[in-house]
């Protein structure tokens, strides 16, 4: 679709410098504006400002009430009668100098919101054969167009505003396949924008496009609930890293189709891919992004790596992920596909969430279509940056707040989502995870919804941020316990010797170890604890442990027995990264984010190198799964059937006793130090699993071997 439109207005791709611009006027509340004079135009001495309305031609005066000096400029504050929002307006000076008034901070008025929130379900393309309705939120143009291509010809018709700053237009014809845009003006502006709540789109999101609902493959929910949420392990998969490598044969490599394709084998002819996936004992799959990312040429997705932490279109999947980027419907039912198959296997979905920022604040069709009002801005629209993305989401806004909601809304109804990861959680808002998590809890009281709860250096308030210090706020929402991570695996920043953690040989770290583990150091309930010591940020935890010690291969391959272990039998909720199990290397890059295939491809070949640690991550699986004292609930029960103590200096003994499961009492011995030391084993002990290969013996003295688990139970 060509990049024009006819009309009064300028039309620009993006803002002008603004070196070239003598004067700009914003309008910063109902009643307020900001004029910005340069300097070289008169001094920046303006005596009297007035306001044009555009469409009657009505000239009014102006009140000056403030100015100041800014560098090159000199500033304005002018007070006029409230204006509403809808009408072209100019300011003209009383040397004869005009510019469009543009709207700015009026979107943090408090009376913004009142006026022009919008609780409907209809925005976007609502279909049928009849007739397409077309509904776009945008308070601040004063004018928006929708332009649609259909069976090659191309059309451009204006949109009639509405109520509560509502455009809408019907197309009393068959739309389906139509490719559209926006134009929205504003000043004397007007942007092309794709749809926010539209379904699907053209390649790399240029062009929206209309499709029919009833074409999209029905979801298949779980036949089973999740009785409670400690049950969950979570194993997080990249679609395009799963079937990467060329030695397992996919049909639908680094697609989604690929995710649940059967059948593949490494060159051993073992299990890989789905299969494995399937046999492996987790019970949710997390998807890193799969929502359409900017940074992938859809057409050509060899060109470029990303994870996808760079968001375009959270309401569209991506492109790169389907079989056929021409068709619109490709995307959505292979994505709906694979989510059925995930289900039928047993396995349940939750999806990585990155609405705290977008990868281009400019380009985005919500800052297009209501400039300012999405992204957290001062007055002055200097932005905020907590993201260290250039843009933070203004989530605390009700349209913002809306839209994040809608969008899990549609994951969930759509796509069949059990649960939602957010990224940099810290950036949105409490209420707005709250009210994510009551919303989506009432169709699916199993949803789980989990984030990073750091506390992000955003324009919000510490005390409403939603971060881990809050989560007393947030009953029902988990977080990633960096501080789990740290005390066991060691700090993912630095690679001092001191700042190991406990299971990497830093046995000074025996208190926050048995803290940590028995999930009673910051909680509300256990289930709140994300416990992890890997995921795709940083170095994977083999690469960790061979950059930061000085230890053989044998050894440092059974610390890494050391931390699945406790990650998967700690109380809380246990996180595996896909291939953590199999010591999965990504050649020592720590940020791998654009990294080519080489680096993040899963390496399936190695798990057949790894199967000794792949059989002993199933059978911790397993042992999780049949005895509830390691998914206890409360912290009461925690505190009444879970014990911590010494075995000797610096070796742990971790004991659950429990009333369901195989066993009344289970120990787990970890041992991270380099000296061996002993047990006395008991007539009713039985040693179930261990890292050791033999198990030495003498009398009723247990040899527990340098860097070892041993894990005893009783009947």
């Amino acid at each position: 679709m060509e990049d024009s439109l006819h009309s009064k207005f300028l039309i620009i791709g993006g803002s002008m410098e603004k070196s070239l611009i003598f004067m700009s006027a914003y309008l910063e509340r109902f009643n307020v504006i900001h004029v910005h004079v340069a300097k070289q135009y008169y001094g920046g001495i303006i005596e009297q400002f007035y306001l044009k309305n555009m469409l009657t031609q009505e000239l009014s005066s102006t009140r000056i009430v403030y100015d100041y000096e800014e560098n090159d400029w000199h500033i304005y504050q002018l007070m006029v009668d409230n204006l509403y929002l809808g009408t072209p307006f100019t300011i003209l000076n009383n040397h004869g100098l005009s510019c469009a008034l543009e709207t700015r901070g009026i979107v943090n008025d408090p009376m913004f919101d009142h006026l022009f929130a919008y609780d409907g379900d209809d925005l976007g393309p609502i279909y049928t054969p009849e007739e397409t309705t077309f509904k776009v939120w945008s308070p601040t143009s004063h004018a928006v167009k929708l332009q649609y291509q259909l069976n090659g010809r191309m059309e451009t018709i204006d949109m009639e505003r509405q109520t509560q700053g509502i455009y809408k237009a019907v197309l009393r014809k068959d739309m389906e396949g139509a490719r559209y845009i926006y134009w929205t003006c504003n000043g004397d502006q007007c942007l092309k924008t794709t749809d926010p709540y539209a379904y699907a789109s053209t390649a790399n999101g240029a062009e929206s496009v209309v499709v029919n609902p009833k074409k999209f493959h029905k979801i298949l929910k779980m036949s089973f609930p999740l009785k409670q949420k400690t049950d969950a392990v979570i194993y997080e998969v990249s679609v395009r890293d799963f079937t990467s490598s060329k030695s397992i044969k996919s049909k639908y490599r680094r697609q989604f189709l690929g995710v649940v394709e059967k059948g593949l084998t490494t060159k051993n002819n073992q299990i890989a891919g789905f299969d494995y996936l399937i046999d492996l004992g987790v019970t949710h799959v997390q998807l890193m992004p799969i929502f359409d990312f900017a940074t992938i040429e859809e057409t050509k997705p060899d060109l470029f790596y990303n994870w996808g932490y760079d968001p375009s279109q959270i309401n569209v999947p991506e492109g790169s992920y389907c079989t056929d980027i021409s068709d619109p419907y490709s995307r959505i039912n292979e994505c709906i596909d694979m989510v059925n198959r995930l289900h039928l296997s047993g396995l349940r979905v939750t999806m990585d969430m990155v609405v705290n920022h977008v990868y281009d604040v400019n380009s985005s069709s919500l800052e297009r279509l209501v400039p300012y009002y999405y992204f957290r801005n001062d007055d002055f629209g200097h932005i905020s940056n907590g993201s260290f993305c250039s843009n933070d989401i203004n989530s605390e806004c009700f349209m913002v707040r809306k839209y994040i909601v809608d969008m899990c809304k549609r994951w969930q109804k759509i796509y069949g989502m059990d649960g939602f990861r957010f990224d940099l959680m810290g950036i949105l808002d409490i209420e707005t995870i709250n009210t994510i998590q009551r919303v989506l809890y009432n169709k699916d009281p199993n949803c789980l919804i989990y984030g990073e709860g750091w506390n992000m250096n955003t324009m919000l308030p510490d005390d409403r941020k939603a971060m881990l210090d809050n989560q007393a706020k947030m009953p029902n929402i988990s977080f990633f316990n960096d501080q789990y991570r740290d005390v066991l695996k060691g700090s993912t920043f630095t690679n001092e010797h001191v700042r190991l953690g406990y299971l990497s040989g830093n046995t000074d770290l025996f208190d926050e170890a048995q803290a940590v583990i028995s999930n009673q150091h910051k909680f509300i309930y256990p289930e709140q604890s994300i416990n992890y010591v890997e995921c795709h940020d940083n170095a994977t935890m083999y690469d960790y442990l061979k950059e930061t010690l000085d230890e053989d291969e044998e050894t440092r391959l059974k610390r890494q027995k050391l931390l699945n272990t406790a990650v998967i039998l700690s109380q809380g909720i246990p996180f595996l990264h896909c291939g953590q199990e199999f010591a999965r290397s990504k050649m020592g890059v720590h940020n791998s984010f654009n990294s080519p295939d080489n680096i993040n491809q899963v390496d399936w070949d190695r798990k057949d190198e790894m199967m000794d640690q792949v059989y002993y991550v199933k059978n911790l699986l397993k042992l999780r799964r049949k005895n509830n004292g390691f998914r206890y609930t409360t912290k009461e029960d925690i505190e009444k059937n879970v014990n911590i103590c010494h075995l000797s200096n610096g070796v742990m003994i971790y004991t659950v006793y429990q009333t369901q499961g195989e066993f009344k009492q289970i120990k787990v011995i970890f041992n991270p130090k380099r000296e061996s030391t002993y047990y006395n084993l008991s007539a009713k002990d039985e040693v179930i699993i261990t890292t050791e290969n033999a198990i030495k013996q003498e009398y009723s003295n247990l040899l527990i071997e340098p860097v070892s688990v041993y894990i005893i139970a009783q009947r």
